[in-house]
Parts: structure tokens; C-alpha cells; sequence
């Protein structure tokens, strides 16, 4: 059940207010004095405004009205008798008090028909007084029938003592289309106005011209409308709301400290009523970490409180009122809790994207670029709703761009979409931004040439349009070089950014200096995706025919949140920021190991906050954007150095330091499951002789010390990791990359009899020499203390001395034998490792798996059991080879004799299936079935539990 509802349900609750309900519902006549006469509690006058409930219609009227529109209402269509002015608004319309037609509650409604054009039932002024700085509700149920383009809605506008309209005080609840339906809408009113005292109610049926003004429209537009058709409304209230106010007292509500935040609370209802507040905090996944009661004996509470937060993050705060047990007021405040910014980080290509032309935007630009933590900042000014007058010097945005300059943040500028005044005097679609400018400057200096004048020198990025190029690769190249001779007299250098399709390729004739192909993200793409875009890109981009100018061309790529935080539960918010991370990750992971410069790199982030309604209404960051600033913060200006395959199953990307490290060993580990659905997997390996920090993508940081392991105290680090990336710092990256190159070749053992030739492969990645000692101790059984030795398995030799030169590999021959009973599958293989290198490193061991089975033959087996209690084992074996191929099968069960059977000339590529059958078995017990490659020592081994 919505507010809204639970509103009115609340209401019927309340003693004063449930006459009221039970006079509408029976075509009581007496509803005004029911609503509007409530007593305080000491016995006292009370205005009639202070009630929870200040004017309710219930349209029966039949007993005492004997006019055809209900009593205080008014026709309010064009009348030249008036004289009204109201285009669209034909006087042919007219609202009447409806008897007939099913109401939603009674028998009376007001309906709204139509026979062309709009219709209007407006309340006369002074009907409705209010408090100036009290919040009102308006809910009514809609039902609209036999239209198919017309729409209705409720208004309410305030009106000042003298009765005259108050400018920008009107709100209106959505434009719906029920198909016959009664449903309920609403609109809040809120009291930031201290003249008002009326409030007037407006009921419209709109045809598809009136519906909005907001839209481009062409000059000559044939709309389509309805000639036939109604709207009808009932039980319309007008009801007082506690005034809630939530916030951190911050723009843009992103909290950079070490302390907790504290949240500003305030609390105030007019009504009389008893009433309870209380506030909660839920973290990312929907998890309550913390509540306050209010106090509430005044009705008046204004508290500051600090949460009781478990970590750095992005949370949702939720402060309720409620009488008679009923909700009737709700604020929630989205914000997050982030470390200090550190002055000197560079963002590299991590940037923010941020529409100045939204005035609470731009008053927070400031405020919600450094929360995000970034140095680069693409920033709109242009949208269809500019004016001339919000370009001026001394309005929000362009102040905010002032504002932002002066931070030294590395500013794109976009212009999205043409003025709706330009665009109209030009006869351009709005969303024809490029070739407008590629037009003679005379077109629109007039618009554009204060903001060149006031900022050609110091941005030398402009974005033409919001939406992808549609222009062919010849008109394009023309555009492009007819706006870079425009703006070369403003801008020294000037770089053009062109949007493109994702989907769309790349050529290489828009490949040139001076210009950036900007990409937007589609939600449909994958890490795989942002590897290919890079791959494409750079390999255009190098092209030896490439011209060469002041700026190389760049690549640009904007993601955004998958949802609006309020429209998903905390697993999908947990899994979208997850999603979002992983591919800027695999952006900049393609773009910097790249032969190109990170600065010809961009990333940004858009739409990374959301507005709450109404006036009062505040900037609120989406919960990617801490997952952007801790990205930004950790990966910044590093370069990508090498990924790693240590740990099947798990994405290990190495990086090197920061451009302002000294030390080339400091550097960063990301780990993160390369597949969903996967359990959490431990990392556990020496990633540095110190503890080393491990952070999650909200920079929550968590200390990792150095174990040590076993009765030889092997060092070890422990890292969980999971589908959510973490980023390791204090990383060695040179003795990772060493432990990570150590493996045999082939890294597969042959399921046959005999000596098998490997090789054991190391690489210096030290620009120095190396030396030191390798222990090949598994398989084998050396790495467990209380174990016997496994003497069927033969290593020689099993202790590999080694010297390596600098940035030299090194392949040193070893021989492996093992038992022709041996169960094929994967086998730990574990190395204990003697290094001496920028330092004499202690004993560290590797663990890794190496397989154990047969190249170009496969077999799998499955176990059931019937109902007669025989157990059935399935042998499933597929040819991979060339040939045909002759095999036997043997099945050994415990308790029972083995059960042998022949394949005969398999052909490749197929499969050919046995059955064995055995009665002795129980559930758990293990059957083995040995394959064996009929006149060869081939024997590949495998087992099958019963079930």
C-alpha cells in the first residue's frame, strides 16, 4: 500500500476525522463542518485549517445543490462573456456534478467531458486557507473512459491573501489515462512560500497539446485528440501533512570524514494529533544499522543525530510519522559516508558528468564533484529549457562553472541539446546541436559567445549533442571541420567531441587529431565489450597514416546506474554497483595497457545522483558514485602491468604505482569471481613480506597481516574474494608477477605409463639478477606434516636450483611418473620457494592445480540408484581424436567383482555409452572405471560416488 493510501486509511482512524469518512461514503451533507471544525486538546478555537483533513469533496450534492457543477466550482474554459482567455479550452466543454455514471464512493462525481479540445472545473478562490509553512496533501481517485489521447490530472495552486496566483506555487499530480479504471493520485504541497494563504484546486482532462510545454514542439504539429470521451473525479481531500525535514546539511549529501555523519532532523505537525517519529538507517542491501525515537511531546522535534554506521558507504535514512498507528508522513534522505579527499590524487580518466542546466545541480556542482573524487568533470550547460537568462554570468550554473575553474577541475563543456529559442528560430530539431555549429557563426554566436569569450581558454573540450551521431562518416568529417574553424578563434586547440553508438563501428576516417569519439554505455554490454571498444579504438588510433596535430585523438566512454536506488532492492543495488565496477575496470584496465597515453582516455560517470521531489527537494548521490571515487582514488594515474592466473576462477589484474611513488614495487592487486553465481573464493599467497590493505569498492579498508603458515612458518596473505572487485595496495608487484610465472609446460600430466618430460618455467621480472632455489613438494605429500609420503609419485628433480638474468625467462627439464591407478582430475601442485632478489626473501610457498587426464579423449560418469535398490554406473566416453578408436572398461565396485565391457571402433566426434550394474553398494560408497586404450599403456581413471 502506498503513502497515499495508507494516508487515507490513517484517516479513518482518527475520532475526529472517521465521521467525516462515514458522511462521504453514506452522501453525508455535512462534510464541511465534520472536516473543518476539530478542537485542540485544551478545549480551544483551532483554525480551520489546523486539522488533518482541511476540505474533502465528495460531489453529494443532490440533497441541496441544484446546479449543474458542484457547490464552489466554476467552468473554466475560454469565455468571451468573462472575458477568459484560454486557448485550447473551448467553451463547448463544460464540467458538470455527475448522478449517473458509477462514482468511485456514493453516487455524486465530477466529470469532465469532452467534444474536442481540453476541460477545465476550477475552485473558486478563498475556498481552501492554509497555513503558509504547513505541507498539504491532495489525493483523489481519477477514472477516465472512452478517451484515447486525453489525460487527467488534479492541480493545486497557492494563492496569496489578495488572492493572486504566487509564481512557481503550482504542483500537479501525473497525467494519467485509467481506460475506465478508478485509481488514486497525488501531490504534496509544501510551505516554503510565506505569503501563501489559499490554496485552489483545478480539475483537467487535457488533450495531448495542453499536456506539456516541455517537449520540443514543431511550429507546425497536427495533434491528435479526442471528440468524445470523460474524466470523472471523486472523493478529492485536501489534508495536512507533518512537515518532515531529513539532510546532512551538505550539497549533493556525500560526507567526507572521519567521523560518522550526523544527520538533521526536524520534525513539526500543526494538527493536534499524537503522533510518533522515528528515523532508520539502512545500508546498501537493505540492511537496518540503526534507529532513532523522537520525541514528540511538542509535536516539534529538532534533533541532530549520529547514526551508528558500520563502515564508509552509501546509505538510506528514513524518518516516518504516524498517528493512531498509521503512517502520514515519509522523507527518506540517500547519502554517503566517505574518507577525506586526498588534495594531491589525480583522477586520470575517471571523470563525473554533471547537467548545470538543473539549478540544485548546480548549486552542488562544487560540493558533488570533489565527493566524488575526481579531477575531471564533463559539465551541461545547454538543454531545451535554457534561456538567455540562465547563461547569464550571474546565474547558478554559470556560476558553478566559475566555481569549478577556480578548483582547477579538468572541465569538458556540453552543449545537449539546442535552446528551445534557438532551436525555433533556426527551425532545427533541438537535438541538432553539430550541424547548427557547423553552420555559418553569424547562426549562434549570439547564444554561444559568452561562454567562449568567458571560457575558450581555459576548456578545450566541447561535446555537440547528448545522443549519438547519426550523420554519415563524410557529413561528419565536414561538421567537424567547419565547427574547429569557428571555435579556433576562441579556443586555442579546440577538441571536438563527437557522442557514437556503441553498437555502432568505428572508421577510421573519424580517427583524427583534434576530436574524441565519445561512447555511451548501453545497460546490455559486458567487461568483454569495453576490452573490444578499447582494442578497436587504439588499433585505429596508431595507424601509421594518422595525422599528426597539437592533441593525438581520444576515446571517451560514459557509464551510468543501472536504477534510480529508490526503485530496487539492496541485492540488486549490490549487484548493479557491482556490474558497473567491473566494466570501468575493464575499461581502464584495456585503455592502460594500451600503447597509448592514459590522457587520451576518458571515463566518466553520469547520472550518478537523483533529486528528491517537491521545492524543498535535495541532490542525493546513487551508491556508484563511492564506487566511482574509490576507483578514481586507487587506480587513478597507475598504469596496468600484467593479469595474473593464479587462482582459477578469479580475475587478478596487477598494477604499478601512482605517478608520484617512488617505490616500483608498491603496487595494487584487483580481485573479483570472473563468473556470477560462484561462492567466495580465498586467495592465499605471499603478496608482500608486510601486510598489505585491502579495500572494498565502498574504500572500507581492512588490514591483511602476514600468517605464518605450517611447522616451516610460511608466509601467507588471505584475501576472500567474491563477485564485488577489491583492490589490493602494499602489493609487491615484482614478486607476484614472479610466483605467478611458475608453472610447468604442458601443465597437463598424460593419463599413461612412463616417464613424462615437463619443463619448470620462471621469469625475472626484476631489472636485476635473481637466484634462489625451487621445492616441487606436491603432488608427492611434502606440504603435510602428518601424512605418509606418496611414493607414486616420482619428481627428479624435485629441488631446482636457479639463477635468472634481468627480464629473462628461464625453462629448466623435470620428469614426472606416477601410478597407472592414479584418479584422473585435477591434482595440487605446490612449489616452496627460496628467493633471493631486491632482498633475501623468506621460504614462501605457491599452490597450484594441474590436471591429470587424457588429450583428445573424454569420460564422464554418472551413478543412479533404482528402485529395486540395484545401482546403475553410466560411462559415458567421446572420441576427440581423428581416428577411431578401440577401448575397454573396467568398473571396480567395493564388495563385488569387477565388471568388464568393450568399445569397438569409436569414430571421432562420438560419443558411445556403457552400463554397469551392481547390487552390493551403498550410498556413499565409490565406484572407480578405469578406460583403457586397447594395445597401449593408456589408462585414464575415474570415480563416481553412489548416491
Amino acid at each position: 500500500m502506498s503513502l497515499r493510501d495508507r494516508f487515507i486509511h490513517a484517516s479513518l482512524n482518527s475520532r475526529a476525522i472517521a465521521g467525516l469518512f462515514a458522511c462521504t461514503l453514506f452522501a453525508c451533507s455535512s462534510l464541511a463542518q465534520d472536516y473543518n471544525s476539530p478542537t485542540s486538546q485544551t478545549g480551544g478555537k483551532r483554525p480551520l485549517s489546523a486539522g488533518r483533513i482541511v476540505k474533502a469533496f465528495d460531489f453529494e450534492e443532490q440533497d441541496y445543490n441544484p446546479l449543474p457543477v458542484p457547490l464552489g466550482w466554476i467552468r473554466a474554459q475560454e469565455d468571451p462573456a468573462v472575458p477568459r482567455v484560454r486557448p485550447g479550452f473551448p467553451i463547448w466543454n463544460g464540467g458538470i456534478i455527475d448522478y449517473k455514471s458509477p462514482a468511485y464512493a456514493g453516487i455524486g462525481s465530477a466529470m469532465l467531458p469532452t467534444a474536442g479540445g481540453s476541460t477545465s472545473l476550477i475552485l473558486r478562490r478563498g475556498e481552501i486557507n492554509i497555513f503558509p509553512n504547513a505541507d498539504y496533501i491532495v489525493t483523489a481517485h481519477i477514472k477516465t473512459q472512452g478517451v484515447k489521447y486525453a489525460k487527467a490530472r488534479v492541480v493545486a495552486r497557492l494563492l496569496d491573501r489578495q488572492g493572486e496566483e504566487i509564481k512557481e506555487a503550482q504542483v500537479q499530480t501525473p497525467l494519467v489515462n485509467t481506460q475506465g479504471q478508478w485509481i488514486q493520485v497525488a501531490v504534496e504541497i509544501e510551505g516554503v512560500y510565506p505569503n501563501a494563504a489559499f490554496v485552489q484546486l483545478e480539475l483537467q482532462l487535457l488533450q495531448p497539446e495542453q499536456q506539456s510545454t516541455d517537449q520540443f514542439q514543431h511550429p507546425f504539429t497536427v495533434w491528435n485528440q479526442d471528440f468524445t470521451g470523460s474524466a470523472s473525479f471523486d472523493n478529492l481531500v485536501i489534508a495536512q501533512l507533518p512537515r518532515l525535514e531529513l539532510t546532512t546539511g551538505i550539497p549533493g549529501n556525500i560526507v567526507e570524514s572521519e567521523t560518522t555523519p550526523e544527520l538533521q532532523i526536524l520534525v513539526r505537525d500543526l494538527t493536534g494529533d499524537d503522533i510518533i517519529a522515528s528515523t532508520r538507517v539502512f545500508d546498501v542491501h537493505g540492511k537496518l544499522v540503526d534507529r532513532e525515537l523522537l520525541d514528540n511531546k511538542d509535536r516539534r522535534s529538532q534533533i541532530n543525530w549520529t547514526p551508528n554506521l558500520p563502515g564508509l558507504g552509501w546509505y538510506r535514512a528514513v524518518l516516518e510519522v504516524s498517528t493512531n498507528n498509521q503512517l502520514v508522513g515519509r522523507r527518506t534522505l540517500d547519502f554517503i559516508w566517505s574518507s577525506p579527499s586526498d588534495s594531491e590524487n589525480n583522477s586520470g580518466m575517471f571523470g563525473i558528468h554533471a547537467k548545470l542546466t538543473n539549478e540544485k545541480i548546480a548549486k552542488s556542482a562544487a560540493a558533488l564533484i570533489k565527493g566524488t573524487g575526481v579531477t575531471n568533470a564533463s559539465i551541461e550547460l545547454w538543454a531545451y529549457e535554457s534561456t538567455s537568462e540562465s547563461l547569464d554570468p550571474e546565474q547558478a550554473q554559470m556560476q558553478a562553472v566559475d566555481q569549478l575553474v577556480a578548483l582547477g577541475t579538468n572541465l569538458s563543456i556540453v552543449l545537449a541539446q539546442l535552446p528551445k529559442e534557438l532551436a525555433t528560430s533556426l527551425a532545427k530539431d533541438p537535438q541538432e546541436v553539430m550541424p547548427t555549429f557547423a553552420a555559418p557563426l553569424a547562426l549562434w554566436i549570439s547564444w554561444a559567445g559568452g561562454m567562449l569569450d568567458q571560457y575558450g581558454q581555459v576548456v578545450s573540450n566541447w561535446r555537440f549533442g547528448d545522443l549519438p551521431s547519426q550523420e554519415t562518416i563524410t557529413e561528419l568529417n565536414a561538421q567537424i571541420e567547419a565547427i574547429n574553424k569557428s571555435l579556433t578563434g576562441y579556443i586555442p586547440g579546440p577538441i571536438i567531441v563527437t557522442p557514437w553508438a556503441i553498437d555502432r563501428p568505428i572508421d577510421q576516417e573519424i580517427i583524427q587529431s583534434n576530436h574524441q569519439l565519445f561512447f555511451v554505455d548501453t545497460q546490455g554490454t559486458s567487461e568483454e565489450t569495453m576490452q573490444l571498444l578499447v582494442d578497436q579504438w587504439v588499433t585505429l588510433a596508431t595507424s601509421p597514416t594518422l595525422e599528426k596535430h597539437d592533441h593525438p585523438p581520444s576515446l571517451g566512454l560514459a557509464l551510468s546506474p543501472t536504477h534510480q536506488p529508490g526503485t530496487i532492492s539492496g541485492i540488486e543495488i549490490w549487484s548493479s554497483i557491482g556490474a558497473l565496477a567491473r566494466k570501468a575496470i575493464a575499461f581502464w584496465w584495456a585503455a592502460s595497457s594500451s600503447s597509448i597515453d592514459n590522457e587520451q582516455f576518458n571515463l566518466e560517470l553520469t547520472n550518478a545522483w537523483w533529486i528528491s521531489p517537491g521545492k524543498r527537494g535535495q541532490v542525493m548521490p546513487a551508491p556508484e558514485l563511492i564506487v566511482w571515487r574509490t576507483l578514481a582514488t586507487h587506480l587513478g594515474t597507475r598504469r596496468a602491468i600484467e593479469q595474473l592466473d593464479i587462482l582459477p576462477g578469479v580475475k587478478m589484474l596487477v598494477a604499478g604505482p601512482k605517478n608520484n611513488q617512488t617505490n616500483s614495487d608498491e603496487g595494487i592487486m584487483i580481485l573479483w569471481l570472473d563468473k556470477p553465481g560462484l561462492e567466495p573464493i580465498t586467495l592465499n599467497l605471499p603478496l608482500s613480506t608486510n601486510p598489505v590493505a585491502s579495500y572494498d569498492v565502498f574504500n572500507n579498508k581492512t588490514i591483511v597481516p602476514v600468517d605464518a603458515v605450517g611447522s616451516l612458518g610460511l608466509p601467507i596473505h588471505r584475501i576472500k574474494v567474491g563477485r564485488s572487485p577489491i583492490i589490493v595496495t602494499g602489493v609487491n608487484t615484482n614478486l607476484v608477477r614472479f610466483l605467478n610465472d611458475i608453472n610447468l609446460s604442458p601443465n597437463t600430466l598424460q593419463a599413461f605409463s612412463g616417464i613424462h618430460d615437463h619443463q619448470l618455467i620462471l621469469s625475472n621480472p626484476w631489472p636485476f639478477a635473481i637466484r634462489g632455489k625451487i621445492y616441487i613438494v606436491e603432488p608427492g605429500g611434502y606440504t603435510n606434516d602428518n601424512e605418509l609420503i606418496d611414493r607414486s609419485w616420482e619428481i627428479n628433480p624435485r629441488v631446482v636450483p636457479f639463477a635468472i638474468e634481468p627480464n629473462q625467462d628461464k625453462a629448466i627439464p623435470i620428469e614426472i611418473a606416477y601410478s597407472l591407478g592414479e584418479i584422473a582430475g585435477f591434482k595440487k601442485l605446490t612449489f616452496d620457494i627460496e628467493l633471493e632478489a631486491d632482498k633475501d626473501y623468506p621460504l614462501m610457498r605457491l599452490e597450484r592445480q594441474i590436471e591429470l587426464g587424457l588429450d583428445g579423449i573424454d569420460m564422464r560418469l554418472t551413478a543412479r540408484k533404482g528402485s529395486d535398490g540395484v545401482t546403475i554406473i553410466g560411462v559415458h566416453v567421446t572420441n576427440k581424436l581423428n581416428t577411431n578408436q578401440d577401448f575397454e572398461i573396467i568398473a571396480i565396485a567395493p564388495n563385488e567383482a569387477r565388471i568388464r565391457r568393450s568399445i569397438n571402433g569409436i569414430p571421432p566426434g562420438e560419443q558411445v555409452s556403457r552400463e554397469f550394474a551392481f547390487t552390493k553398494v551403498n550410498s556413499g560408497d565409490q565406484v572407480i572405471v578405469a578406460l583403457l586404450l586397447r594395445n597401449s599403456s593408456t589408462r585414464l581413471n575415474k570415480a563416481v560416488t553412489v548416491p
